[in-house]
């Protein structure tokens, strides 16, 4: 079996829209690169701005928490159970 090269005019002219093509979409996705580094860096700046306030956040409200302490030990601390009940049905669909 012999394979012979075929030239066209066609085959030319598409090798050379193909590198202009190339050029083009090679441009316009470095474009989108950029504006996608943009977004990811401004995303960035906000999740370390969000960080930074969560840091200066208490974990825990110690105002609740000394209330509860203090009604513990002076025997006026309620525990409603039908309210407990209640939420933990609600919580689990039930």
């Amino acid at each position: 079996m012999e394979i012979n090269k075929i030239s066209s005019a066609v085959n030319t002219e598409f090798n050379t829209n193909k590198g202009v093509t190339t050029h083009k979409k090679n441009s316009e996705v470095e474009t989108q690169s950029l504006a996608k580094q943009q977004d990811i860096s401004n995303d960035w700046k906000l999740l370390a701005q969000a960080q930074q306030t969560l840091q200066s956040v208490s974990d825990v409200d110690m105002d609740k928490v000394a209330n509860i302490r203090n009604a513990l030990s002076n025997g006026s601390f309620e525990i409603m159970l039908d309210k407990i009940a209640d939420k933990i049905l609600a919580q689990h669909g039930k």
